[in-house]
C-alpha cells in the first residue's frame, strides 16, 4: 500500500506541471491523498518495528515527522527560487523516491505470535 501511495503521490505532483487548472487541482488532490496514506502507513509501521519501546518510538517518529515538515516548508522555497515550479516538483519526486527506497530496505511485516509474517500483511 505504501508503494502505491508513493506512486500515486508522485503522479499527482507531476500532473501539476500541466498548465490547465482542472488538471492541477486533480494532481494536488491525488498527491495529498497519497501523502495521507503514506503517513498513515508509516505511523502504523512504528508499532510493528518498536517491539519494546513503543512510546519512545512514537515520540521519535513525531519529532522526525515535524522536523521533516520544517525542512519540507523551507527546501521547496529554495528550489522555487532557483528553478521555479519544475524545480519544486523535481525536489518532491526525489524525496518520494528516497522514501520508497528507504521503505523497501527497512520495512518489516507484522508477525503473529508464532513468528511468520501475517497473510496479506
Amino acid at each position: 500500500m505504501l508503494a502505491m501511495a508513493i506512486l500515486a503521490s508522485a503522479c499527482g505532483v507531476l500532473l501539476t506541471l500541466v498548465p490547465v487548472l482542472p488538471v492541477i487541482i486533480l494532481g494536488l488532490a491525488i498527491c495529498t491523498s497519497g501523502i495521507f496514506v503514506c503517513q498513515s502507513a508509516a505511523s502504523s509501521q512504528v508499532g510493528v518495528v518498536a517491539h519494546g519501546a513503543r512510546s519512545s518510538a512514537a515520540g521519535l517518529y513525531l519529532a522526525l515527522y515535524y522536523a521533516g515538515g520544517t525542512a519540507g516548508s523551507q527546501l521547496p522555497g529554495l528550489a522555487w527560487k532557483a528553478w521555479g515550479w519544475p524545480g519544486c516538483v523535481a525536489l518532491i519526486v526525489t524525496v518520494q523516491i528516497a522514501t520508497g527506497a528507504l521503505a523497501w530496505v527497512f520495512w518489516e511485516e507484522p508477525k503473529d505470535e508464532a513468528g511468520p509474517a501475517l497473510a496479506g500483511g
